[in-house]
């Protein structure tokens, strides 16, 4: 695969992706262009942070929380 095609599926899956965590594909464009390691390493840890709190939200959504009967509480973690 060229590398032009390569790069054209990772934008769309990026902006599929940012989509779903209210983002846009100009947020993953201009990671490519940030000149500060430190900056690039804080927008990702903080794009990584954002898309693990949706996904444990939509999977809490759908599964829900049930009470075992202690004080624990149990998630199932499958879709």
């Amino acid at each position: 695969m060229a590398v032009e095609n390569q790069f054209r599926l990772l934008v769309e899956r990026a902006d599929k992706f940012g989509k779903s965590i209210g983002v846009g594909k100009e947020l993953f464009l201009g990671l490519l262009e940030e000149r500060s390691d430190w900056a690039f390493i804080i927008q990702i840890d903080a794009l990584n942070e954002t898309a693990i709190r949706e996904t444990m939200a939509r999977l809490l959504r759908v599964n829900g929380v049930a009470d075992d009967g202690g004080d624990k509480w149990r998630v199932s973690l499958t879709l």
